[in-house]
């Protein structure tokens, strides 16, 4: 084992039988998308949706419209589009608010090509501080 010579799975057993069965489970498909496509990512490139983009990238994406209204100027956000450039991904920039309709539709048509998915990763985190001294 050590060497690494061995060829697939190492089932180490107590049972005194000298055949072991073992259950196989099938690979998981491969998400292939489809490189003349636009995906959208709604709420931004931070956090969690930064790491979806890269994996979309990943597995073929090319063309990623980005819908937030902070949009993806900041550091972090401009990791991630340096990122998915690697894989070959532009990343296009919708800035806009998600409840707007007319945001909505110019998210749509500035892609390259028609839009084949959406992710929807936007919310808004509000945390409560409650004073528990005391009780």
């Amino acid at each position: 084992m050590r060497g690494g010579k061995h060829i697939g799975k190492i089932v180490i057993t107590n049972a005194p039988e000298d055949q072991v069965i073992v259950p196989i489970r099938r690979a998981g498909k491969q998400v292939a998308l489809h490189p003349e496509a636009s995906y959208i990512i709604v709420g931004g490139l931070k956090g969690l949706c930064g790491s979806l983009a890269i994996s979309l990238a990943q597995r073929g994406a090319k063309h990623l419209i980005v819908v937030s209204r902070s949009g993806v100027n900041d550091q972090r956000s401009q990791t991630i589009v340096k990122d998915c450039a690697s894989y070959g991904c532009q990343i296009h920039e919708a800035r806009g608010d998600v409840a707007s309709i007319e945001d909505v539709k110019a998210a749509f048509a500035s892609g390259p090509y028609p839009v084949r998915g959406i992710v929807q990763g936007a919310m808004v985190l509000r945390v409560c501080h409650s004073n528990l001294q005391g009780t």
